[in-house]
């Protein structure tokens, strides 16, 4: 994980001090979307910015911007939940760090997405997060498992199904 950045940085910064460049060129196969600001690569996918797009590239963009609609969601989880909160309560302006809370924010957001085995994005890519132990064995210092070793539970947890929208759920539960 990288950030959080300043925002007064150009979007090309980024990528470039996250050295996603550098991953994205080793591993074939795997794509990133952005914006038209940045300069396509094999692995960019980015949207047609011709104003005289054809029917196909404007459906093309539309879907595009349909997933990123459900990246962005995970961005509304992680700061609508009440951890961010908590964490944030007592800060001070310039002398508290803000990476902390977001960097265990998002770590702990994520661990949460893993336990209930949903979240509103992946519902909308038809995925599920990885189990806790699987996200957890992927962290430095951890050894490899094998995510094949532990029970499947798509036959028991088939929210994909169901077309409701995650965030109308009750979770006082939880």
């Amino acid at each position: 994980m990288f950030g959080p950045v300043e925002g007064r940085r150009h979007d090309g910064f980024i990528p470039q001090e996250s050295k996603v460049v550098d991953e994205m060129e080793h591993h074939p196969g795997y794509h990133l979307s952005d914006d038209e600001g940045h300069p396509l690569k094999s692995w960019l996918i980015i949207p047609f910015s011709d104003s005289q797009r054809i029917a196909e590239q404007c459906s093309f963009n539309h879907e595009l911007s349909r997933a990123r609609i459900a990246v962005e969601w995970s961005f509304a989880e992680l700061f609508g939940t009440g951890i961010w909160f908590a964490l944030i309560l007592n800060m001070k302006v310039l002398t508290s760090p803000i990476a902390t809370p977001s960097l265990v924010t998002t770590f702990l957001t994520i661990c949460l997405s893993c336990v209930r085995r949903k979240n509103q994005a992946c519902k909308s890519f038809h995925c599920q997060p990885p189990s806790l132990e699987v996200y957890l064995a992927g962290l430095p210092g951890s050894s490899p498992i094998n995510e094949a070793d532990y029970a499947s539970d798509d036959d028991v947890l088939n929210f994909f199904a169901d077309e409701s929208d995650m965030s109308s759920e009750n979770e006082s539960s939880d």
